[in-house]
């Protein structure tokens, strides 16, 4: 199940629904997705099940603004776990990838209030001249746990969502000479979305629907990958502009040895209020 969260313009409220096709099943105003999150998923299904059965409106998603699909979220982590990636990265600077690589889940805390959405402009930030982008996956809590034992901890998981990273590389470059952050390098945005792809139920012993499952990832970019067409000008023109950044790329990403688009895991902490 696609969720989206949206704006139909001139109108501010801040409103939710199932996306089936190019319309939207939206609910009544009132709940945010944050509010359907905290148990297994039995509650998002529910509200799910009736919009789409008695959808308080149905839109179609080129009327719409798309936001993040949790707009507020508690906290947003960033994570190092890509190791294609990283070894490039490492191999550029003469360095070995560490073992703490394969020892800890090395991330970092980005401004969960800098989030925007799937076709939202993006602002450079001042002083930049090397405005950056990562295409990553998040991934959304959508319960409380502690210390979870790796083999359960997949069970906390609600669904997915694009997760597009945006750095400010020189403003980065230059702030980590004192061994701290990144800050100010990462602090301008990040777009989420166009929309939560829940995660599908998983029965007893049943590992058909993990996330690092080849069928299941093909399922998930399936899902989650934009539908609406870019517009030039407006809200989606930033698309063409991050199509043509994608194909210039970076050297880093030129000496990648994977022949495809190399996704991180972006995870997306989220727990009920």
């Amino acid at each position: 199940m696609r969720w989206a969260t949206f704006q139909i313009p001139p109108a501010s409220m801040e409103r939710i629904g199932v996306v089936r096709g190019d319309e939207i099943y939206a609910m009544a105003a009132g709940p945010r997705l944050i509010d359907l999150l905290g148990d297994d998923g039995e509650r998002l299904a529910a509200a799910g099940a009736k919009a789409l059965a008695s959808p308080a409106e149905v839109v179609r998603i080129d009327r719409v603004r798309l936001l993040p699909p949790i707009s507020r979220p508690p906290a947003v982590r960033d994570f190092m776990t890509f190791r294609q990636h990283i070894e490039v990265i490492r191999k550029s600077q003469g360095l070995e990838l560490p073992k703490q690589f394969f020892e800890i889940p090395v991330f970092y805390f980005t401004n969960p209030h800098a989030l925007v959405g799937a076709h939202d402009p993006v602002p450079m930030p001042p002083g930049c001249q090397n405005l950056d982008f990562e295409c990553e996956i998040g991934v959304v809590i959508g319960r409380d746990g502690f210390n979870l034992d790796p083999k359960n901890a997949a069970d906390h998981v609600v669904g997915f969502c694009l997760f597009n990273d945006w750095s400010a590389r020189d403003v980065q470059r230059n702030e980590m000479e004192m061994r701290l952050g990144p800050a100010k390098g990462k602090d301008t945005a990040t777009t989420l979305g166009p929309w939560l792809v829940t995660r599908p139920a998983r029965r007893q012993g049943d590992n058909r629907n993990r996330p690092h499952r080849g069928a299941g990832r093909t399922r998930l970019l399936r899902d989650v990958r934009p539908a609406v067409p870019a517009r030039r000008g407006g809200r989606a023109g930033v698309l063409p502009a991050l199509r043509r950044q994608a194909a210039a790329g970076t050297a880093a990403r030129r000496a990648a040895p994977a022949p495809h688009i190399s996704f991180m895991l972006g995870a997306l902490r989220e727990t009920r209020r």
